[in-house]
């Protein structure tokens, strides 16, 4: 194997990992900040952390599917792609449906309308436009509006 292909097969672990990773870091952040302040917390408080966290695995998933299409183990491309675009499909009735709940039924509607709104970033993140530069870099392009399609999006639209 080239050492381009062992760094290329390192940075798709590292962001397979990390994506992981931070679903279980907010898990255990959650629920420790909830004990902890004795925080009472209700089903619409855990649906809407529990979205942002099925995002986060699924950047992980893909990661770890790029990883395997790089090392030449996907057999079939264009299952998987239909997988990531019933993924984006679902996840744009899990946030409508979310959000309705949240109006009628929410005690907490500014925390939980945060957690949405952090869950749509990474959603257009993953699915749309690549929103992840350094922060010289973001600024510029969000001042002309320059940004690239995410690696996903590129993915499906391959289909």
């Amino acid at each position: 194997m080239s050492k381009k292909r062992k760094s290329v097969i390192g940075k798709l672990n590292s962001l397979c990992l990390g994506e992981f990773l931070a679903a279980v870091s907010f898990t255990f952040c959650f629920y420790t900040w909830v004990w902890t302040l004795n925080i009472s917390i209700g089903w619409i408080d855990i649906i809407s952390f529990y979205i942002l966290i099925y995002i986060l695995l699924q950047g992980s998933f893909f990661w770890l599917y790029l990883k395997r299409k790089t090392l030449r183990r996907v057999n079939n491309k264009e299952r998987y792609q239909l997988f990531f675009i019933i993924l984006r499909n679902s996840n744009i009735v899990l946030f409508v449906l979310d959000l309705i709940v949240i109006i009628v039924f929410g005690e907490h509607k500014v925390f939980n309308l945060f957690i949405l709104t952090f869950s749509l970033i990474e959603y257009v993140n993953y699915y749309f436009i690549r929103l992840s530069y350094p922060p010289k870099e973001f600024l510029a392009r969000v001042k002309t509006l320059n940004f690239k399609s995410s690696k996903l999006n590129k993915e499906i639209k391959s289909r």
